[in-house]
């Protein structure tokens, strides 16, 4: 069976420490982000099918979040106890952090002999709502949504890729150190990538997913 992956960044316990552009990292306490990270996991279990579902995590997990993981994901890779990625992903740079945690997830995930066909990235603490529809992802397209019609600056909340852009992904995301420590915004990167893949792209109008501004509790929807 093709399975089709779903990777979700996600940190439940944000340090008290201030992003570059926000002196706030989230308004949300530990409690709050993980009924949110759960909400994702049930929304992509509900409308996504044949999932597996990869959760990144940066956080010392107590017990009541590592027995929800366990039961109700398929790949755990908590980069905690990694001081190098830690120190990276506390940092004020939003963007050097997602990338990192995208690049370990990704690498994590193709060290396993599965087979799968699409991967689905979804930011944790944001949800599929009511208007995702699976048929407009259920093909070989890598589907994106611009950020104010502009290809280049792209959403990283949601994407989906198919294998052979993920595996482009992952290799690109390994030569971005200088683009990362220049705080560069990821969906500036993410764009630039994807301007690189001349086939199988297709941008739509709207994703289908809702969630939270952790730096503020505003609601979104994409």
């Amino acid at each position: 069976m093709n399975m089709n992956v779903v990777l979700i960044p996600s940190i439940i316990n944000t340090p008290n420490l201030p992003l570059s552009y926000s002196d706030v990292r989230s308004v949300f306490t530990r409690k709050e982000r993980f009924i949110q990270l759960q909400k994702t996991i049930e929304s992509v279990k509900k409308k996504i099918p044949n999932n597996y579902i990869v959760v990144v995590e940066c956080t010392d997990l107590n017990k009541e979040e590592t027995e929800y993981l366990s039961f109700n994901i398929d790949l755990l890779v908590n980069v905690y106890k990694n001081e190098e990625a830690r120190e990276i992903i506390y940092s004020p740079s939003k963007s050097y952090g997602e990338g990192t945690m995208t690049l370990l997830g990704l690498k994590s995930l193709l060290r396993r002999k599965i087979e799968w066909k699409n991967l689905f990235k979804i930011t944790g603490r944001y949800w599929l709502g009511q208007e995702f529809n699976f048929e407009k992802y259920n093909n070989s397209h890598n589907v994106i949504k611009c950020i104010d019609d502009d290809k280049k600056n792209l959403y990283t909340c949601f994407y989906k890729l198919n294998k052979i852009a993920v595996v482009r992904w992952y290799y690109y995301l390994t030569k971005q150190d200088e683009e990362f420590k220049k705080n560069t915004n990821f969906e500036i990167i993410f764009g630039k990538f994807i301007d690189k893949i001349h086939e199988n792209k297709r941008f739509i109008n709207r994703l289908g997913i809702l969630g939270n501004v952790a730096t503020s509790g505003e609601l979104v929807q994409g």
